[in-house]
């Protein structure tokens, strides 16, 4: 194993710039996300500049860690001008190994098999993502050649494709190694296999619906509602849960991913994430369901246990955050009782003001426990509730949090005891 000394500063530039990423990410302002770009923008320049004057070669260690900034750069700029929905944790995993790999097969010598059959098998999953990236960028390509007049800025949208041309490249160079070769098609096989097991996930998900439409018509049980003879038959996996969750979580496109939607957040999990096999099936076809909204959020309550994240919400939680909770417990031994209050404290991480938030919380009671009374502190005015009916509480709560923009409080019972 022998490390290559060039293109060295620039990996420790990008460090420094990943480190800088996961540290401050999470503050989401359009300030942080041209500062990300400024720095990365420069490094590049730099590099290229000083190749130019000095005469020697753009080595591949060094195209590599400026592919990795302009990839960090891509994520911190779609948290501020958000052109898709965060991604969930495969996606980002993926990336983060690829380009691990990347780095170092540019950097390290290593002599062994088994490393050009992990390069090709991780590399080659990398290629599906900077592919699927592609499709769904590919609508916008004219205006990223508009936007590189400004400020270069446009430049983001073509990095997937700088991706995999970097990979179909770094493929072709090492093409005489069999062990590479071996595990592009175990990637392969994985890609196609996991796709087609969930499209038949769906298409089997779609056939019992219809076997229960078929019952009902043709004289089936009728006293119970539908969803409940669909929730019965329904295969209880992570793949199931994902098809019945679609819009409520995921962020979801329309004739190839031309139909962009607006995210704004939903109720089980505020912002919307973005699932690509979710959006495949939907692209072929295969995500069609004439179940209602109503009835896949109480198979999802009765079959996956999704009470909390299919509670309606009417604002984002994105940015609150529990900073503290107390709990003061009073005991009655003599009369077998005990008093329990709580207190959670509330912030708003938000860098913008004016953005309303909202909190749930699903409390769980021990049997034969009742809840006397619920008090909302703003500002250190404490705001009293009272005890009224759920469709008189529901519609005030509407009304105050939806129209009026205020802060409320709304506790109601759900199920148990």
């Amino acid at each position: 194993m022998k490390l290559k000394k060039a293109g060295l500063p620039s990996l420790a530039v990008l460090i420094l710039i990943f480190f800088i990423y996961l540290f401050f990410h999470a503050a989401n302002t359009t300030g942080f996300a041209f500062f990300m770009y400024g720095i990365t923008m420069i490094h590049i320049l730099y590099t290229i500049i000083q190749k130019w004057v000095s005469g020697g070669p753009f080595t591949s260690s060094m195209h590599i860690c400026n592919l990795a900034m302009l990839t960090i750069s891509c994520f911190t700029l779609n948290s501020s001008i958000e052109i898709f929905a965060t991604f969930t944790p495969w996606v980002y995993i993926v990336l983060l190994l690829t380009f691990v790999t990347l780095l170092l097969e540019a950097f390290v010598e290593i002599p062994s098999m088994f490393w050009r059959f992990a390069y090709g098998f991780i590399v080659t999953c990398g290629l599906f993502v900077s592919i699927y990236f592609n499709m769904l960028l590919l609508p916008m390509f004219h205006i990223g050649l508009l936007g590189m007049l400004l400020l270069g800025l446009g430049i983001h949208l073509f990095v997937p494709a700088l991706l995999m041309f970097t990979i179909m490249a770094g493929f072709y160079k090492r093409r005489q190694s069999k062990m590479m070769i071996t595990g592009i098609i175990s990637a392969c096989l994985l890609v196609a296999g996991s796709l087609w097991y969930f499209l038949f996930s769906v298409g089997n998900a779609n056939r019992i619906l219809e076997k229960v439409n078929v019952d009902l018509v043709t004289g089936g049980q009728k006293d119970l509602p539908r969803w409940v003879y669909v929730a019965q038959q329904i295969p209880k996996n992570r793949w199931t849960e994902l098809i019945l969750t679609g819009d409520f979580k995921y962020e979801l496109f329309d004739e190839w991913f031309m139909d962009r939607p607006i995210n704004t957040g939903n109720s089980m999990g505020d912002k919307g994430l973005h699932e690509p096999f979710l959006n495949i099936a939907k692209l072929l076809g295969k995500q069609k369901s004439d179940l209602s909204d109503a009835e896949r959020l109480m198979i999802l309550k009765s079959n996956f246990n999704n009470r909390h994240e299919t509670s309606r919400k009417l604002w984002s939680g994105e940015h609150l955050t529990t900073s503290q909770c107390v709990t003061d417990i009073q005991l009655y031994p003599g009369y077998r009782m005990a008093y329990t209050q709580k207190t959670f404290f509330i912030k708003n991480v938000s860098p913008y003001e004016w953005q309303s938030e909202e909190a749930l919380y699903t409390l769980h009671l021990p049997d034969n426990a009742v809840v006397n009374s619920m008090s909302l502190w703003v500002n250190g005015v404490e705001r009293k509730s009272r005890l009224t009916t759920k469709e008189k509480a529901d519609s005030a709560y509407v009304q105050i949090v939806g129209v009026q923009s205020r802060d409320p409080a709304l506790l109601h019972w759900q199920e148990g005891n």
